[in-house]
């Protein structure tokens, strides 16, 4: 009776090793109204972007005070948002303009409510260069044009060893020119050839 009991506890515990399973994946309704059995797949909860259905929602920052900050490199700044803003919306984002007074203190920039942060040629005031950290730190995207490196470079964003230095000389320079050579094709300038010139 012993050797039988013990046998019997062997059986309950070795047998579910050698016991295979399989559980199909129902992937819905064929043509003919029938449920197909497909291999095991896992779930993928990674899917394409593509396949999520909504707007990037754009913050664009329009400040009109264009005085030099305090950490930022000299330059001539602009509150030229127009060409972009345009740019944006016929591309299908929601675009939402911002003053530096805006987003001070108001909880107005995060990531709840905006998925970029648009700056073009302009520096964040210093009462809210915190707020517009705090949002890339958050997953917030920052799309920035011109003069906005400095703000990239001094707060590290772009450069994390630039910390406390606008970066100029460093990590980044003006160069401009008033004839431009096509030298290599590049999707950005599909409709252009190699040797094409251009003058501004």
């Amino acid at each position: 009776m012993k050797k039988a009991a013990t046998l019997l506890i062997l059986l309950f515990l070795i047998a579910p090793l050698f016991v295979v399973t399989s559980t199909p994946n129902f992937s819905g309704v064929t043509s003919e109204d029938k449920i197909s059995v497909q291999n095991n797949v896992p779930l993928n909860i990674f899917q394409e972007t593509s396949d999520i259905q909504r707007d990037i929602r754009v913050a664009l920052y329009d400040e009109p005070n264009i005085t030099q900050t305090s950490y930022s490199y000299s330059g001539l700044w602009t509150t030229n948002v127009t060409e972009i803003e345009i740019l944006l919306v016929n591309a299908g984002f929601a675009v939402t303009r911002l003053t530096a007074s805006e987003i001070d203190g108001n909880d107005t920039l995060r990531t709840a409510l905006f998925d970029v942060f648009v700056m073009v040629d302009n520096t964040p005031r210093e009462s809210i260069t915190d707020e517009v950290l705090n949002f890339w730190r958050g997953g917030g995207g920052i799309l920035s044009f011109d003069g906005a490196i400095s703000f990239l470079c001094y707060f590290g964003v772009m450069v994390p060893n630039s910390v406390g230095d606008h970066g100029h000389g460093s990590y980044w320079t003006y160069q401009w020119s008033t004839n431009h050579t096509v030298a290599s094709r590049h999707p950005v300038v599909g409709e252009v050839m190699i040797g094409n010139k251009y003058v501004d």
